[in-house]
């Protein structure tokens, strides 16, 4: 696989927004070039990534990688986000 999340596209979409609001359009987050300092906007899943990142057979660590994602999206889409306000919290 060569473009393995090691930060889940979940956790990177509640950075994300919509940046020119037109009827579809989708929230994108800005990729930024470390060597030229040029940023383009992507979607969530067009950064936090390495290329190769697990050497070798990476299908267990995906699939352990797979099962924490779709537990953070239940999170995320229950809460509506991953970073409670502190009014949220109950004391």
């Amino acid at each position: 696989m060569p473009n393995q999340h090691f930060v889940t596209e979940t956790l990177l979409g509640q950075f994300a927004e919509v940046i020119a609001p037109q009827p579809g359009a989708a929230a994108k987050v800005v990729r930024r070039n470390l060597v030229t300092g040029k940023e383009r906007p992507v979607a969530p899943g067009g950064v936090g990534y390495r290329i190769d990142f697990v050497n070798g057979d990476s299908r267990p660590v995906e699939s352990v990688w797979k099962g924490t994602e779709n537990r953070l999206s239940v999170a995320a889409a229950a809460n509506r986000t991953l970073f409670p306000t502190r009014n949220s919290f109950r004391w």
